[in-house]
Order: structure tokens, then sequence, then C-alpha cells
């Protein structure tokens, strides 16, 4: 297939096979048969066309992991600043668990809660002798007794 027999609906079955499509259904998307898209993929053209398609792709992904790399250092002191100097709670709160995840820190969900046998000196009562008791503490002391 050459070059000039490249037109819109070829170059769309060419972007549809680089988004992943396969080719049924590149050819349910542009209404063609399997054939035409198997064809045009195939095709020296398109070949060409993906090829360097694909380069660019690579490229602009290594472009941006080099910089991505190059300014990681800067947005972590900017992760840390924040972290210990931001007004907002919330915000270093975030920080603080960002930086301890990028640490590897995995943060303990779960707590062991030891009771002491004193500490609940109502543990031992009835349900009735508890209501009662919450009863009279809201009715308070007697008013208006005369002795």
């Amino acid at each position: 297939m050459s070059s000039r027999l490249m037109n819109p609906v070829h170059l769309h079955v060419l972007e549809l096979h680089l988004q992943g499509l396969t080719n049924n259904e590149i050819a349910t998307v542009v209404q063609r048969s399997a054939q035409l898209v198997s064809n045009v993929i195939n095709s020296p053209t398109g070949q060409e066309i993906l090829s360097r398609a694909l380069e660019k792709r690579l490229d602009t992904l290594m472009d941006v992991q080099t910089m991505a790399q190059m300014v990681a250092p800067i947005c972590f002191k900017e992760k840390v600043e924040l972290a210990l100097y931001s007004k907002n709670e919330k915000v270093r709160s975030t920080n603080c668990k960002d930086i301890l995840e990028m640490a590897g820190h995995v943060p303990q969900r779960s707590a062991q809660i030891e009771r002491q046998p004193d500490a609940l000196p109502n543990a031992n009562k009835t349900p009735e002798e508890l209501r009662r008791e919450l009863l009279d503490a809201a009715a308070g002391p007697p008013t208006g007794t005369v002795h």
C-alpha cells in the first residue's frame, strides 16, 4: 500500500491500532472489513508510520522519565517542608503519610486495649440497676423538702 493510498480512514486505523484495539474492534469502529484493517496495518507504509509513532512515543516517555528524575529531589524537599512547616494540619498530615509510605513504612492499623478490672465499676451491675442509677442521677437531689 503506497503512501498515496493512505487516506484518513487508513490513518484512523493506524491510530486505533496504536491505542491497542484489535483488528475486529478497529473494523467495527471504522466500518470497514477486518481484512482491510489488516492490509493497512501490515502494509509497508502502515508499518513505517507505526514504527515512527512508536519511536516518538518511546522518546517522549524517556524524556518524561528523565525530567521526573531530575525534579524528584526538589519535589521531595518541598514535600518535607510541607510536612514539617505547613500551617494546615491536613497538609502536614498528608505529607507526613506520603513520606512514610515512600520510605516503606507501613502503619499499624490495629490497637490492643487492655482493661483493668477496676476500670469499670459498673461492669457487674444488671441493666436494671444501671437504669435505676441513671434515672436517679438525672432526677438530681429532691427539691423543696420541708424539715
